[in-house]
């Protein structure tokens, strides 16, 4: 949970920071040692110059600015290991992330203003009909005669050109058949 640590050696310890946006139950890891300064282990909460999506149906784009927000309150030395990096260098810190990284700027911003408070919406960005999409496709590909006991549309050339359906099913038991089929 949020602010669990774990003692890993003598002055080091291993805390959970719960960072929600990406996914409800994302999360970092702060490796803290007195002294020494510290290591975050981001995984799909902060890039290196970005940050992770929340754009998926579980995301919030509200809690990731929080979320980053939160982050960049910690020390500016903070050393920045990301769960991706697409670019080099492989780390950053919460300094030059803070400084750079459009996401985390907006997110401060916000926050000053007063503007920033998580939501318990998921995203609202609409996604692609995956579905609908293979249906067209097959429904290109497909003849219907041999589907769920045969077609009853009239045909020029022998293929039905009505997109195949999950609807189409009569029954539960015809479902694995259409599928097969789609």
């Amino acid at each position: 949970a949020d602010g669990d640590a774990v003692k890993v050696a003598r002055d080091v310890e291993l805390a959970v920071l719960h960072t929600p946006g990406h996914t409800s139950g994302s999360i970092c890891f702060h490796l803290r040692s007195a002294g020494t300064g510290s290591v975050l282990f981001t995984g799909d909460t902060l890039f290196i110059g970005s940050c992770g999506r929340y754009d998926l149906p579980e995301s919030d784009l509200n809690a990731m600015l929080a979320s980053l927000d939160r982050l960049a309150r910690l020390p500016r030395e903070t050393l920045v290991l990301p769960g991706h990096n697409y670019a080099r260098p492989a780390h950053s810190t919460i300094g030059a992330e803070t400084d750079m990284n459009d996401m985390m700027i907006q997110a401060v911003r916000l926050s000053k203003a007063g503007k920033l408070s998580p939501s318990a919406a998921a995203a609202t960005v609409p996604l692609p009909d995956y579905l609908g999409v293979a249906q067209r496709l097959a429904a290109k590909f497909e003849n219907c005669s041999g589907v769920l006991g045969g077609c009853d549309h009239d045909h020029d050339d022998g293929h039905c050109q009505r997109p195949l359906l999950l609807s189409d099913a009569e029954n539960a038991d015809d479902l694995p058949h259409l599928r097969a089929r789609l």
